[in-house]
């Protein structure tokens, strides 16, 4: 027992409380401390008492005797102790001498203690969003006494609890959808202030608190899915609706307000990915990985920098935010690990994010508007434009070819009936000009990104034509055009195709995505 004791009382009672308490068979040992008369004084006290508390010590506090202020000085460092070195509070006693009656009462003060870890667990819910704390309180609630459903239901909470704090402490704005369903659900059907156990001030109050925390972030539209009940494959039935795409916006937005960049930015560039496919591309298939990849390419078109001349306005801003977005997002998921140093800075990504937030505009995507475009390599064999041209009939041509040929080109186009646009790609050396692929790219660019569809053409011609056209390919592609590459295959003797160049080849597309042997397109 250690005994607290000031100059007064060490000499007006101690020797015979030493010896009454040593009869009993425990040890007593004096701790001589002042009068507490200022705050020097108090720190005393606490540093004298602290350094004798060992490390996961069981400790049980006695304030029925003594200074007034000191039960308080008590208070605080017995909650002080109880985190920093993990000592147990086993008990904390108040013996009233005050009353008439013969016997005194000993009140128990320890649910007094518990008080401040609420007091914790709900700061921190309010800080961060998070509610493990919530959760390991209720899991100390004592149910020892309790029978029946009663005993379970801290247990209960507490696992709802945990189930909402795992998918908002990484940021799965789905599966917190479904724990704040469930939370709201918990909590309209047992109020903490019926929940058997509980000795808490305020538990209504409380409920109340976490209740209003999860109902903006659970799903709307879906009775199941809004009460917390979910199926095996219940990601299926989430529906990508503005109202979706709103709650999630929500939840960026609360990570934002709570300075919690990492699972704002990270959740923030998911929203852009379902905020396209909404507008532009396939809501049945928001959540498959094809369809996501599609759109992240799609916006990631309009961030690449040799493009930015093509872009209007509204473009330009979209691919800055795009950019910084995924630049501090990347820097935050490497954490860091690059030569520059990270200094995170996300004002204009926040000045963006609030124009948009609302779901209820999208990006212009990058081109369009210009019809198919055919881009043929076209040697001194011109029958393999004209039946190029005639496959796949397009709104304009671009002819990869060497100054020599241009006649074959034109006469090319006059056999096939072509009325459209001719575009020529001149290549000053067909047999080497490997060097003239960035040239030739630069020149048809504008066209193959304003093209609705890009159809490559990988017969005829020079090899180094066949790679140019390969190249032109892969930029399409590149700059999200839609692109498909055939080859025509003429099974007639050379000599014969000589002699009637003008006859329509087997076309056949090379790539897994598109039919084997289509004999047409249409336009």
């Amino acid at each position: 027992m250690l005994c607290l004791l000031t100059d007064g009382a060490r000499k007006a009672c101690w020797e015979d409380f030493k010896r009454e308490i040593e009869t009993d068979g425990a040890k007593a040992q004096a701790i001589d401390i002042p009068n507490g008369d200022s705050t020097e004084e108090i720190a005393n006290i606490i540093d004298q008492v602290a350094v004798l508390i060992e490390p996961g010590a069981r400790l049980t506090i006695d304030i029925t005797h003594g200074l007034r202020h000191v039960p308080i000085v008590m208070y605080a460092l017995a909650l002080y102790l109880s985190s920093l070195r993990e000592v147990a509070i086993a008990g904390a006693w108040y013996g009233k001498l005050e009353t008439s009656l013969p016997t005194k009462p000993l009140i128990n003060l320890k649910p007094l203690l518990e008080l401040p870890r609420w007091f914790h667990a709900v700061e921190i819910f309010r800080e961060t969003g998070s509610t493990t704390a919530l959760a390991s309180r209720f899991d100390g609630v004592d149910v020892s006494k309790l029978q029946g459903p009663a005993r379970g239901a801290p247990k209960e909470t507490a696992k709802i609890l945990r189930q909402f704090a795992v998918p908002y402490e990484i940021g799965l704005p789905l599966e917190l959808g479904i724990a704040a369903g469930a939370i709201a659900t918990r909590f309209d059907k047992y109020p903490l202030h019926e929940m058997v156990g509980l000795e808490l001030p305020l538990a209504s109050e409380l409920g109340q608190l976490v209740r209003e925390g999860a109902i903006p972030l659970r799903f709307s539209g879906n009775e199941a899915l809004s009460g917390g009940q979910k199926s095996k494959k219940w990601k299926c039935s989430v529906t990508l609706t503005q109202d979706e795409l709103q709650r999630q916006a929500r939840i960026i937005d609360q990570y934002l307000e709570r300075e919690q960049s990492a699972l704002g930015l990270s959740l923030m560039r998911e929203w852009v990915v379902s905020l396209g496919i909404y507008h532009n591309g396939n809501r049945d298939q928001w959540l498959e990985r094809n369809e996501r990849l599609r759109i992240e390419r799609n916006i990631g078109a309009l961030a690449l920098r040799e493009l930015k001349d093509y872009l209007d306005d509204a473009q330009k801003e979209w691919s800055e935010f795009w950019n910084q977005l995924g630049e501090q997002r990347n820097q935050i998921a490497h954490c860091g690990m690059k030569e520059d140093e990270v200094k995170p800075d996300s004002a204009k990504i926040r000045n963006h994010w609030k124009k948009i937030s609302n779901a209820d505009h999208c990006w212009q995507p990058l081109g369009g508007g210009g019809g198919r475009v055919l881009v043929s390599p076209v040697g001194m064999s011109p029958g393999v434009l004209y039946s190029a041209i005639r496959k796949v009939t397009p709104r304009t041509v671009v002819a990869l070819c060497s100054g020599e040929a241009k006649p074959g080109v034109e006469e090319a186009i006059r056999q096939a009936g072509f009325m459209g646009k001719l575009e020529y790609a001149i290549m000053e050396d067909p047999f080497n000009g490997i060097k003239e692929t960035s040239r030739i790219r630069g020149s048809v660019r504008k066209l193959l990104i304003d093209a609705d569809e890009v159809f490559v053409n990988l017969t005829g011609g020079t090899t180094i034509m066949g790679v140019v056209v390969q190249a032109l390919a892969e930029q399409a592609r590149n700059d999200q055009r839609p692109c498909r590459r055939f080859v025509l295959i003429d099974k007639r003797q050379a000599e014969e195709q000589r002699n009637a160049p003008w006859v329509e080849s087997e076309l056949h597309w090379p790539d897994d995505d598109c039919d084997a042997e289509s004999e047409s397109v249409d336009a």
